[in-house]
């Protein structure tokens, strides 16, 4: 905590409560971005539908999902380190662009 204050002032942790903010409010955004991602694919039949698929009736939320999503997220941060979770946060984005690329490309080149 020393080296922060001395290259950027006495004032640098006076916004760390914004930045907290503002992780809270983008994890929070991701977990419901994954949760309507898997309750659209239960949905659709390609995850069970029986827990995937269930919108809550009073807060009309796919809760099963915020639910499962928020305890991998748990378990995760307790077995991985930060930049062992950056790794596995570039890695799945490759994977899942390469994944749209082929998926362009079977459509468009090779299905016509």
């Amino acid at each position: 905590m020393f080296l922060p204050r001395r290259e950027h002032g006495p004032h640098f942790f006076d916004c760390w409560p914004d930045s907290a903010g503002g992780q809270f409010g983008s994890g929070m955004g991701a977990q419901i971005g994954a949760a309507r991602l898997l309750y659209g694919m239960g949905r659709s039949n390609a995850l069970p539908k029986s827990f995937f698929g269930v919108v809550d009736e009073k807060h009309r939320v796919p809760r099963n999902n915020v639910i499962f999503i928020g305890v991998i997220v748990l378990v995760g941060s307790f077995f991985l380190t930060f930049e062992e979770g950056i790794g596995l946060l570039n890695f799945g984005a490759l994977i899942a662009f390469m994944g749209v690329n082929a998926a362009s490309f079977m459509h468009y080149f090779v299905r016509g």
